[in-house]
Formats: C-alpha cells, sequence, structure tokens
C-alpha cells in the first residue's frame, strides 16, 4: 500500500512539472518579437522628445539683440569717443650748474690748490738753505739770493706760476707776477705769487729771516725787508 502511494505521489509531481514546462514555453512563443524597425522607430521619437526645439518667438527675440550690439560698434567709428585735454605745465627753471659743470669746477678747484702748495713748498725750502748759507759765509744773509740752490728753487717757482723762469727778481722792485729774493747782511725776504681762486682772489707767500711764513694780500713794496703781514 505504500509504495502504491509513492508511486502515486511521484506521479502526480511528475505531471506537475511537465504541466508548468508546457505552460512556460507556450508563453514565450505567443510573445511576439521586436523588429529593428520598431527600435528605429522609439530611438527617433526619444530623440525628438531630447533635442532643443527653437520657437519662432526666440528667433524673434534674438534678432534684434544683434542689431542692438551692432549698433554702437558703428557709432564708435564713426563717432570717436574724445579723451578729456590735458594741460601741459612746464616744469620751472632751476639755475643750477650741471653735473658735468660743477666737476669741472671742482677739477680746476684741485689743480689750483696742487699748484699753490707746489709754490708754497718750493718758498719754504729756501729758509733752511739761507740759514745754511748764512752759517757759511760769516753769518751774514748777504748773498742768499744768488746762492746756486736758493737760484733753483726761485726758478722752479717762477715756472710753475708763468710756464717759464723768467720772471725772477733778486734784489729789485718785483712786480705782481714776479717771484721776488731781496737780502742783506741781517735779512732776507722771499715772496711769490699764488695762483689765484676761482673767484679771482690774488694772494702771495711770503718768508723771511725772521721766521715768518705765510700768505699775504700784497706785493713787496720797495726796500722791504721782511714780509708785510696783512
Amino acid at each position: 500500500m505504500k509504495k502504491i502511494l509513492i508511486v502515486a505521489v511521484i506521479g502526480l509531481v511528475f505531471i506537475g512539472v511537465l504541466f508548468h514546462y508546457l505552460i512556460t514555453t507556450n508563453r514565450q512563443t505567443e510573445s511576439p518579437a521586436v523588429s529593428p524597425a520598431a527600435d528605429t522607430t522609439e530611438a527617433f521619437v526619444i530623440e525628438e522628445l531630447t533635442a532643443p526645439t527653437t520657437s519662432p518667438s526666440s528667433e524673434a527675440v534674438s534678432a534684434p539683440s544683434a542689431e542692438v550690439d551692432s549698433a554702437p560698434v558703428e557709432q564708435s567709428v564713426s563717432n570717436p569717443v574724445k579723451q578729456p585735454e590735458t594741460s601741459v605745465v612746464s616744469e620751472p627753471t632751476i639755475s643750477t650748474a650741471t653735473p658735468t659743470t660743477l666737476e669741472a669746477k671742482e677739477q680746476a678747484r684741485r689743480r689750483i690748490e696742487f699748484k699753490n702748495s707746489t709754490i708754497k713748498l718750493s718758498i719754504n725750502n729756501i729758509r733752511p738753505r739761507a740759514e745754511i748759507s748764512y752759517s757759511n759765509n760769516d753769518f751774514t744773509y748777504a748773498g742768499v739770493c744768488n746762492d746756486a740752490w736758493v737760484r733753483s728753487l726761485l726758478e722752479t717757482t717762477q715756472r710753475n706760476i708763468t710756464g717759464s723762469t723768467e720772471g725772477v727778481v733778486v734784489n729789485a722792485i718785483p712786480n705782481s707776477d714776479s717771484v721776488a729774493c731781496l737780502d742783506g747782511t741781517e735779512w732776507y725776504v722771499v715772496q711769490s705769487p699764488l695762483l689765484p681762486t676761482l673767484d679771482g682772489e690774488s694772494s702771495f707767500w711770503c718768508v723771511d729771516s725772521t721766521g715768518f711764513a705765510d700768505t699775504v694780500s700784497k706785493p713787496l713794496p720797495a726796500g722791504s725787508q721782511q714780509c708785510v703781514a696783512s
């Protein structure tokens, strides 16, 4: 009895599976196939729905905007915008020397100072030589201006002033351009003009047997036995 029931159950299960298979197969056969044309139509419909549409109203609105934009361009070409006029203000003229002029003046000033220093040095070197001559000549200054050493210093000084050794004055009245040397038994005096400054000021360098050595403003007067301080 049990075997019969088991066989009956198996048979029912088999019949149910077979029935389910037949129903499924039948449904797949009856469903219509999708043709390529339908796909194309559906794609065209989708594309048409998604594509941006341009309405006549939008074209009518955009056209005037192009004309409005082009108008200022034509106006800017035919009627250029005038720039505000600016007045040119000239700078005030300042009467100052240029760097080149200042440099030239400074060089000239230094050249004058150098030559004047050389003149002073040469005249000052006569002082120790005059003392040597004084000791060697029985303690007299007479003849100091004719000493070879002293004469060389006088000519060197004159050359620095005028460019020539001519013009040296010995025991005579000097002029404003001459290097002068006067001597006597108990005295001597030597004076030389200095180069004038850039302002035109003239002066002299003078030494004598009293120990004076300085700048004076006037040449030696006639009969002088020593420097005349300013």
